[in-house]
């Protein structure tokens, strides 16, 4: 995915706890709904909702620039992401493994 300076998050809505989020990256523009919390230094994402570019086309190493990228810009030690219930491809009606990015020093 390359730097984090490629990559822009933008806040396009909020409401309370549920927050619409843009996210520039160098291979195009996602999209993720979800429910975020910040708990003391820690980022709880939940019920996330991802759109935007084919399946796979970020990949492991481009979700996490993501993450690295979000850590930086708001300043939080971890960040916990649980997937919504899939409504495609495999796995209908599931959600995906929970993930934890922590912050590397």
């Amino acid at each position: 995915m390359g730097p984090t300076s490629a990559i822009t998050i933008t806040v396009e809505e909020l409401h309370r706890d549920t927050v619409l989020v843009r996210i520039a990256t160098p291979g195009g523009d996602l999209r993720v709904l979800c429910e975020a919390a910040f708990v003391g230094r820690e980022l709880h994402v939940r019920n996330a909702h991802i759109e935007g570019l084919s399946s796979g086309a970020v990949g492991r190493s481009g979700l996490n620039g993501i993450a690295r990228k979000v850590l930086e810009t708001y300043d939080v030690d971890v960040i916990f992401v649980e997937g919504a219930s899939r409504t495609t491809g495999s796995n209908v009606g599931r959600p995906p493994r929970p993930f934890r990015y922590p912050r590397l020093r």
